[in-house]
């Protein structure tokens, strides 16, 4: 009986994880049904949560923004993830300063494997998540897919300094 409030809360948090899983998935077919054009970004702008953020273009000078790398994190990493805010999993921004290229990697194709290995970076992100399970990628991103989602979330970092201390980040 003690462990039945325990056993609902991971049902709701299961329920929201699928239910996003869900939404991602639904992106993803129709986005990959559009014409890529539809779905780029003029190089002087950003989007962010489906609008341009700001009406000055001043940030974005001279940045291109890795075309592939956002369409891949928009379709696979979005529906738990933002660069400069916390949503199902963390803020993303600046995430190499915080995490090696190569343990991103490992974590993107299978953060369980990870945990279950006793990567003790991949137990305090978990345990600091509620413990909610990042899907695993491996069949789905390789390793460039990956180094592109991470180019576009340096460049992305570096075009808003002002927001990447919104949210201190000590995992």
């Amino acid at each position: 009986m003690n462990n039945l409030p325990k056993i609902l809360i991971g049902l709701i948090y299961s329920a929201v994880l699928l239910l996003l899983m869900g939404v991602g998935i639904i992106g993803k077919i129709y986005f990959s049904d559009t014409e890529a054009n539809n779905n780029k970004l003029l190089e002087d702008e950003v989007s962010y949560c489906g609008g341009n953020i700001y009406s000055s273009n001043d940030y974005l000078v001279g940045v291109k923004l890795n075309q592939t790398g956002e369409s891949l994190f928009k379709n696979n990493c979005a529906a738990c993830h933002a660069i400069h805010e916390v949503v199902v999993g963390p803020a993303l921004v600046n995430v190499t300063e915080r995490r090696k290229p190569e343990w991103i990697h490992k974590f993107v194709q299978n953060s369980t494997a990870l945990i279950k290995a006793g990567d003790k970076e991949a137990i305090l992100v978990f345990n600091e998540y509620a413990k909610m399970q990042m899907p695993s990628f491996e069949n789905e991103l390789n390793k460039a897919d990956i180094d592109s989602i991470i180019e576009y979330i340096e460049v992305y970092s570096a075009a808003f300094p002002e927001m990447n201390n919104e949210h201190h980040l000590n995992y």
